[in-house]
């Protein structure tokens, strides 16, 4: 093969007919079409950083290695003894690529890639078969190589395992009516009819669970789906797409009622909501519903929720800011430092989302969330929809209290109607 100028240098690429999509690294191939394959490629790269180390392979950090430098070369190493990468192995001898094209099945033609410096591909041609049979014998007087290579499938096996344990691998939907904004509602405690009309009739944060009901089936009915805040934490970070009737529930302060009243009607709609819990008042163990008295949901049953992947999960209202300070709100009043403290003493309950008491927070209370481990912020107030454009520690949300009426709570969802 020749080229029509000097200064063209090229790399190839010998394939076999088995690969579905050409020129594609081994780890895409093996994950296939599972989500959210930059968690699945650290998650395997740290897994098969580790055994090599069990393998005894030196692969310590040099004094001139940045982080960026010592990726490149772990997964150098990775690629070179067989394990999946995000590389592509080619080669300058057009021999070598020859031999890959074909040497997993003699029997059927092969392809070769060619690639030049301004990095476009183009296939060059099918390599006869009979021109190149001919096989590499391995080395076998190296036990931790062969060790290594006995092990890679089996890694890889338990990577795919684990990732389906967390999420079936889908094919993929093509969604025709993206959407761009997403309600997020706010709801508070929520108590049986009897309860309210007798003791908080004129209470807009406790509302009616036959309300509450009326809704749900209204929003079920009429097609809307909900994302978990996981979910919610994709798509607003672009890596995943939902349908335009798409919305996300949260219930504020972390009232024992959500666990009893309302997650029946979540599983009812298989309708997913997230709690924000006050750190210092969850109990270690939940008591049982006794309305109308105030009870929290204890840590037994946030974990109980968590190991059972329940449609409820609960997620941080601060540890302790949910009080007033005279007539202002704790985090109003608290210096950087104490707000600091009140991060660390909440870590314990491993929160990944938040909602700020009463919807308020400061620029030091901005500056702590955001150099803490919280993804996403929840603010109220708004009233309208999360967007893509939001600061993600001011994530809007729309308030559902218990005055608003059936007809104000529809007029909420109906933009997606192209009203």
């Amino acid at each position: 093969m020749k080229t029509n100028s000097t200064d063209h240098f090229m790399f190839y690429r010998g394939e076999s007919q088995k690969y579905k999509f050409p020129c594609m690294p081994s780890l895409f191939r093996y994950i296939g079409d599972a989500q959210n394959k930059l968690m699945i490629e650290k998650e395997y790269y740290d897994l098969s950083i580790e055994y090599l180390k069990k393998s005894q392979f030196n692969i310590k950090k040099t004094k001139n290695d940045d982080e960026i430098l010592s990726y490149i070369k772990y997964i150098g190493l990775m690629q070179h003894y067989g394990f999946g990468t995000r590389l592509l192995d080619v080669s300058s001898n057009l021999n070598v690529a020859k031999y890959f094209a074909c040497c997993s099945d003699f029997n059927e033609d092969g392809f070769i890639f060619g690639f030049d410096k301004s990095q476009k591909i183009k296939q060059l041609k099918s390599i006869d078969r009979e021109s190149i049979r001919r096989k590499f014998e391995c080395i076998k007087n190296n036990n931790k190589i062969n060790d290594l290579n006995e092990n890679i499938n089996d890694l890889k096996k338990s990577i795919i395992k684990k990732d389906n344990e967390k999420e079936p691998i889908k094919e993929e939907v093509i969604i025709k009516n993206k959407a761009t904004k997403i309600p997020v509602l706010s709801y508070h405690r929520t108590v049986t009819s009897d309860i309210r009309n007798k003791y908080f009739k004129d209470n807009a944060w406790v509302n009616d669970l036959e309300e509450v009901s009326k809704e749900l089936e209204y929003l079920y009915n009429n097609g809307w789906k909900t994302i978990d805040l996981d979910e919610f934490y994709c798509w607003y970070n672009k890596e995943c797409d939902y349908e335009e009737k798409t919305f996300v529930i949260t219930i504020d302060d972390g009232d024992s009622e959500a666990y009893y009243n309302l997650l029946p009607l979540f599983e009812k709609y298989n309708f997913k909501a997230t709690m924000f819990s006050i750190g210092k008042e969850i109990p270690e163990v939940t008591e049982e519903l006794n309305e109308p008295k105030r009870l929290k949901l204890g840590y037994d049953k946030i974990l109980e929720l968590r190991k059972n992947k329940s449609l409820l999960q609960v997620e941080s209202h601060t540890y302790n800011m949910h009080h007033k300070c005279g007539k202002k709100k704790a985090v109003e009043t608290l210096s950087y430092n104490e707000l600091i403290e009140d991060f660390e003493n909440n870590k314990k309950y491993n929160f990944k989302y938040l909602a700020y008491p009463y919807g308020i927070y400061t620029k030091d209370m901005l500056k702590v969330t955001s150099n803490s481990d919280i993804k996403l912020a929840f603010k109220i107030r708004d009233n309208k929809y999360a967007t893509r454009l939001d600061n993600k520690y001011e994530i809007a949300r729309i308030e559902i209290d218990a005055f608003m009426k059936m007809d104000k709570f529809k007029k909420i969802f109906e933009y997606a109607k192209g009203e």
